[in-house]
Formats: C-alpha cells, structure tokens, sequence
C-alpha cells in the first residue's frame, strides 16, 4: 500500500512537470536504455534475457517514481524516497534477519567409513577400466 501510493504521487510529480507526453516518453525511453544495457551484458555473464528485462523494469518504476517525489517536493521527496526504501522488503527482511540466532546444525544420518584398503580396490577398479 506504502509503495502504491507513493508511485500514485510520483505520477502526479510527472504529470505537473512533463505533462501527459512526458509520462508516456520518459519512463518508455528509461525502460528501452536500461534494457539495452542489461541486455549487453547477457552474454558475458550469466544473468538471463528475462532476467535483464524484469530488473529494467524494476529500475525504471524506480527511477520514476524518485524523479516524480523530487519534482512534486523537492526537499521532503528525497526524505519520502528514503523512509520508503528503507521499509522494502529486502531492506526489513536484512534488519529482521539481524537479530536471529543462528539455527542448530542438521542431523545428517551417518556414513559409514570405508578403510583404506577398500578405498584403494575401489580406486584400482577405476583406474583399470581406463
């Protein structure tokens, strides 16, 4: 709800400084830059095609919606962009996670050793079938 109506006022920034074009050209060109970009560097890592196009799309209502704060309320848009970035889920979920204690290490059934001698017939075993 936090993050709707602060993008529903960011709009409202938008519209009062571009205009109904603005609204449209601006967020269209800053998902087609960043896609682009993300896209680029596909192939040199292992980040998907999908991937590079929901994150631009992440970074676009992003950037909008903190251009939108600042021309609506140039000194407080800053302070509501900030107090919203800090109550995301990531940010809460990284505080919340601080305070826990570590949990009890698993139960792993145990497995039975083998001695060295029948290590090496297995390895022998190995090695011959090359």
């Amino acid at each position: 709800m936090l993050a709707g109506t602060v993008t529903f006022l960011a709009t409202i920034g938008m519209w009062s400084a571009l205009g109904p074009a603005g609204l449209v050209v601006a967020p269209l060109g800053t998902y087609l830059f960043v896609a682009v970009l993300l896209c680029g560097t596909v192939s040199e890592t292992s980040l998907t095609l999908a991937w590079s196009l929901r994150a631009a799309l992440v970074v676009t209502v992003v950037l909008m919606d903190v251009t939108g704060l600042l021309l609506l309320w140039p000194v407080a848009g800053g302070v509501v962009a900030g107090v919203v970035g800090l109550c995301s889920p990531p940010v809460t979920g990284l505080l919340a996670s601080g305070g826990r204690r570590p949990r009890p290490p698993v139960d792993r059934p145990a497995r039975p050793e083998l001695d060295q001698a029948e290590v090496d017939r297995i390895f022998a075993d190995i090695v011959s079938g090359f």
